[in-house]
């Protein structure tokens, strides 16, 4: 019994996944002059996958980022800060919602950024316990670094209402 559940179950749920995310990588068009664009992503990782992580730019939420998405930013010349908080549902956990993190940025005009929301992980252990730490974190990279994981990633739809400048 149990057993077909699973079968017809299973398949939905990957099909739902793959029908929520939206068109592959490409590059932003339509800057306007005196504008840069800064691509935020979150790269595949096990930790955390079935949450949505809420980005901000500058106050501002823009976006929430599930695995494998990205959103292009449209900014103003300048520093500006991009954090991320996680949404745990409707149970909630205080551990994870009251855990923002930020970085700062500073964009120019014509360029484009790239921010990587991404797990760092460490362990350590004795000859009986194994203990490992796990840490989000916010990285500007260069293009050259970002690349490779961002052309795999899928565009998340951008809270236009909230855009930043």
């Amino acid at each position: 019994m149990w057993r077909r559940i699973l079968r017809v179950l299973l398949p939905t749920l990957a099909l739902a996944g793959c029908a929520t995310a939206g068109p592959p990588f490409s590059p932003y068009a339509g800057l306007d002059s005196g504008q840069a664009v800064v691509y935020i992503y979150r790269p595949h990782a096990f930790a955390l996958s079935v949450l949505s992580a809420e980005i901000e730019v500058d106050g501002r939420k823009v976006a929430k980022l599930k695995n494998e998405t990205y959103v292009a930013v449209p900014l103003t010349s300048g520093p500006h800060t991009v954090t991320q908080r996680w949404k745990a549902g409707m149970l909630g956990n205080s551990k994870l919602e009251n855990r923002p993190i930020s970085t700062q940025i500073v964009v120019r005009a014509g360029e484009q950024s790239f921010v990587r929301l991404g797990v760092v992980g460490s362990w350590s252990g004795s000859s009986r316990v194994v203990h490992n730490e796990w840490e989000w974190e916010l990285r500007e990279l260069p293009a050259s670094d970002a690349m490779d994981e961002l052309r795999v990633c899928h565009r998340a739809e951008m809270d236009t209402a909230r855009q930043p400048g």
